[in-house]
């Protein structure tokens, strides 16, 4: 009984000191270049990041009230508040979302995952080339990555078992964290591959939102992939080579597992036909979207729809398979995003800041390299990947601008860095895929050589970025 009271009274302090805090902000006098609105923004938006951080409130609730209180205390209208979930990005999430539904649904991704994984040598090496192989070609398919690595990720546990792998192996192991940055994070290369990559889009201008298409989004974020991909590829074969341990054993016991699953699907349904058809359809039109004259969300709807004529998806699924939470979140942070801006709150902290920061921003290399790093260490305390984007935008737009530089390349950097797993509880796509093998495969210990590893590969990445950067102007 007491260990509940003491949980009930922990949880009320969660709720009340940011609410206190926020109430305080909002009470200041505002300096100069801000007014009343301002300060009442900026108390809301402290008390919202904290109950983000301290996930003591669900992400999609605590930025509903935020915006709800915008409206109460007259900081906006609920037209403008609630404007941003009128957005062309948020009804792509929810075609994209839908469209992933129908995918994993009918088994087509499995189809697909197995159809990869038989086409390489059942031994260590050739299962985590097939690994990081599939999780690059289903990459663009589904937007969500939580999805995805909870997909992959049991198939790797049952091919790590049938090449004889120990749990906690070397290469069991490898093949987790082969699985884990396949489907995992390769996915934020492109625009139909991941739902941070809407997160980063909602904190820039709607201006700005409309120039990003799926070929520039995959230009801009070309180097980096790469980097990712080889850096991990390497690092997993380095780190976790079953031959320095004894205890995993290399040879396989069953030959023919990818087949034999395969077999085992049988023939390609009419689902799955029709699903693969509207896949590359959707993708097609994402990809030259610019070049045909229809908006991506335009065209995710119009393939949902068309999905539903023809019995993919039902009812149900369109209530059930979507993840409307995500939605609501990611339409209430743009709103979050915009309102800094529209409050002069980005100019105000760039004329406190600059100072301190603008000759960092005067070398793109050190400024990339700081934010790296930076993100490294606020997620040591930071839960939430959301709360710690929005510190920098917050702090950092404004800079951005007047330096030159195009935020994008900020919250591409400092999001791509919050992806690591200091912790088991610090991202929450690492934790569906170990929770997804069941514990049968991995513990948190093991995967941590590789977190490091990601450290130093996503450094060198985004730096390898910057003359990609500077060459698209954007820097």
């Amino acid at each position: 009984m007491k260990t509940k009271e003491s949980s009930l009274i922990i949880t009320v302090l969660k709720i009340v000191i940011p609410l206190l805090i926020g109430i305080g902000i909002a009470f200041i006098t505002p300096p100069e270049g801000l007014e009343r609105p301002a300060m009442i923004y900026m108390g809301i938006f402290v008390c919202t990041i904290i109950w983000l951080v301290l996930d003591v409130i669900a992400d999609y609730i605590a930025v509903i009230l935020a915006l709800s209180a915008f409206v109460v205390f007259n900081v906006t209208d609920l037209k403008t508040a609630f404007a941003p979930f009128a957005d062309s990005s948020v009804w792509l999430v929810i075609g994209a979302f839908a469209i992933s539904a129908v995918i994993a649904k009918c088994g087509l991704l499995k189809r697909v995952a197995f159809s990869i994984l038989k086409l390489f040598p059942e031994n260590y090496t050739g299962q985590i080339t097939a690994l990081f192989t599939t999780g690059l070609i289903i990459s663009p398919m589904i937007p969500s990555l939580t999805a995805k690595a909870a997909i992959l990720a049991p198939f790797a546990n049952a091919a790590s078992k049938a090449l004889g792998y120990a749990k906690s192996s070397k290469a069991a192991a490898g093949m987790f964290c082969a699985t884990w940055i396949a489907a995992g994070i390769l996915g934020c290369a492109f625009l139909s591959g991941a739902v941070p990559v809407f997160t980063i889009l909602g904190f820039l201008s709607p201006e700005a939102q409309a120039e990003w298409t799926w070929i520039q989004w995959f230009l801009a974020a070309l180097v980096w992939l790469i980097v990712i991909l080889l850096g991990s590829f390497a690092a997993v074969l380095v780190l976790y080579n079953p031959k320095k341990d004894k205890a995993a054993e290399a040879m396989a016991i069953e030959k023919g597992f990818a087949k034999k699953q395969l077999a085992d699907l049988g023939p390609m349904t009419r689902d799955e036909k029709l699903a693969a058809v509207f896949l590359t359809l959707a993708l097609l039109g994402w990809i030259f979207g610019k070049q045909i004259g229809i908006n991506s969300a335009i065209w995710a709807l119009i393939i949902m729809g068309l999905m539903a004529i023809f019995g993919l998806m039902t009812p149900k699924d369109f209530t059930t398979r979507i993840s409307w939470t995500t939605v609501f979140f990611i339409g209430g942070v743009f709103s979050l995003a915009a309102m800094i801006t529209k409050l002069s709150i980005n100019t105000w902290l760039a004329g406190i800041l600059s100072p301190v920061i603008g000759p960092l921003a005067a070398n793109p290399f050190i400024f990339v390299a700081v934010i790296v790093i930076a993100t490294y260490l606020i997620r040591l305390v930071i839960i939430s990947q959301t709360a710690t984007t929005a510190i920098f935008f917050a702090a950092l737009g404004g800079i951005c601008i007047a330096a030159g530089i195009d935020p994008w390349v900020m919250l591409f950097t400092c999001y791509m860095s919050t992806l690591v797993w200091h912790f088991s509880f610090t991202n929450t796509t690492y934790v569906a895929a170990i929770g997804s093998t069941n514990g049968e495969m991995v513990e948190h210990k093991d995967t941590l050589p590789m977190n490091f590893a990601y450290m130093g590969i996503n450094l060198v990445a985004c730096l390898a970025s910057v003359p990609v950067w500077q060459l698209m102007g954007m820097l």
